[in-house]
């Protein structure tokens, strides 16, 4: 308001980032002078006079600090996460965010598996088609619409078998390394190693 100039620390180190608060009658900034090393928050006489320390910490150093419009809540960085104080002092909370984020892609592909298929076993109850293709088991009714991928890994599977119930599939995999037999329950799609 005067244009009048006032020197608010004579700290021949580094006071960075100042701050009025929300009466204009004090300074906050971050400085390490009080303690050394550290840079902690500390908050002055807009005139001028004697700091006082408004954080407290002593290992990480205070980065990027911000006030609050009414000036009664300062946040700042220390360590990558964020935290808030009260500008009177008192302890420092820490700031949880959890930040949810959609995939960049679609996860559901469809796929037009009208060829390549390797085998096909109707179920005994002649409800279900299954078929292998791409390494893969999947299931569509007789009757027609979706086909349901069964089983999801990069092994091959193969040489499948309905059981009597039509419940489930028996297969071959070399998911293991060896030529084993599996079973995988159609509706749930939980697989079990039976050799």
């Amino acid at each position: 308001e005067t244009g009048k100039l006032t020197r608010v620390t004579d700290y021949e180190g580094q006071d960075l980032w100042p701050m009025y608060s929300g009466d204009g009658s004090k300074v906050f900034y971050s400085s390490d002078r009080l303690t050394p090393g550290v840079p902690n928050i500390i908050v002055s006489p807009a005139g001028g006079g004697k700091p006082s320390l408004v954080t407290k910490h002593s290992s990480e150093g205070v980065r990027w600090p911000s006030i609050s419009r009414d000036g009664s809540t300062i946040v700042y960085v220390l360590n990558g996460d964020l935290y808030t104080v009260k500008s009177t002092g008192g302890a420092s909370t820490k700031v949880s965010i959890l930040a949810y984020t959609d995939d960049k892609i679609n996860n559901l592909s469809r796929l037009n598996l009208t060829n390549g298929a390797t085998e096909i076993e109707i179920s005994p109850d002649g409800k279900t088609l299954a078929f292998v293709n791409r390494g893969e088991i999947w299931t569509i009714p007789v009757a027609g619409g979706n086909a349901t991928r069964i089983t999801k890994n990069p092994a091959r599977d193969y040489d499948i078998y309905w059981t009597k119930d039509s419940k489930s599939l028996i297969f071959s995999s070399d998911r293991n390394g060896n030529f084993d037999i599996f079973t995988v329950d159609v509706t749930t799609k939980v697989e079990k190693q039976l050799s």
